[in-house]
């Protein structure tokens, strides 16, 4: 008999009627179910500041985000851009320019980010990186990213089809995992996040682009 994830209560219901279903449909392209096995190595960028209010943002509220990408993913933005990275609506926010000594920071670590993850300056800088080891197995939905659109001036979130928007289209290439199930009604970690992961770092994100 095949063993169950720990966060395998937030797969009972049909797709139709599963709230955490429906969440990770905000963010890809028809999630489907995979099961990610212990050992494996995930990875997220996370904020250290809410850009909504300028307060900072506690390391438990990145911990236990459902937003996820495997190792191989990871890998694929160590890899400085050779032009052409910019998509369609791009644009680079003063904290979106980088200044280090790598191609990639050089770039822009924000900027790189936000055009392959499709992630909106309202989520945040994503200035941090986590990787943890899965010490259990899991349950997530996966998919590709869906496009999102911000207004340029105030950054509030608005419909894609609308005239002078920024949209942020994510790379086809990445596949997103949405883990439920790792987060308290009360915003601490839960019970699945506790057995279930294991933080090996939590750092700048710059830190992991020094060549």
């Amino acid at each position: 008999m095949a063993t169950l994830p720990l966060n395998a209560d937030c797969f009972q219901a049909n797709d139709s009627a599963n709230p955490h279903y429906r969440r990770a449909c905000d963010g890809i392209v028809n999630p489907r179910y995979q099961l990610l096995p212990a050992k494996m190595r995930l990875f997220r960028f996370g904020h250290t500041v809410d850009r909504r209010n300028g307060n900072n943002v506690p390391a438990v509220v990145n911990q236990t985000s459902p937003w996820w990408f495997s190792e191989a993913v990871f890998r694929t933005f160590l890899v400085a851009p050779t032009g052409g990275a910019a998509r369609s609506g791009f644009v680079i926010d003063p904290s979106d320019a980088g200044t280090g000594a790598s191609g990639f920071d050089s770039f822009g670590q924000n900027a790189l980010v936000r055009t392959r993850l499709a992630v909106v300056h309202q989520f945040g800088q994503a200035d941090r990186i986590l990787e943890v080891v899965l010490t259990a197995d899991l349950g997530c939905f996966t998919g590709k990213g869906k496009p999102i659109s911000e207004d340029p001036v105030t950054g509030a979130l608005v419909p894609l089809i609308t005239e002078g928007v920024t949209t942020w289209f994510a790379d086809p290439d990445v596949m997103q995992l949405y883990i439920p199930g790792l987060r308290t009604a009360s915003g601490g970690r839960s019970t699945v996040a506790i057995e279930a992961m294991r933080i090996v770092k939590d750092r700048p994100a710059h830190e992991f682009f020094i060549f």
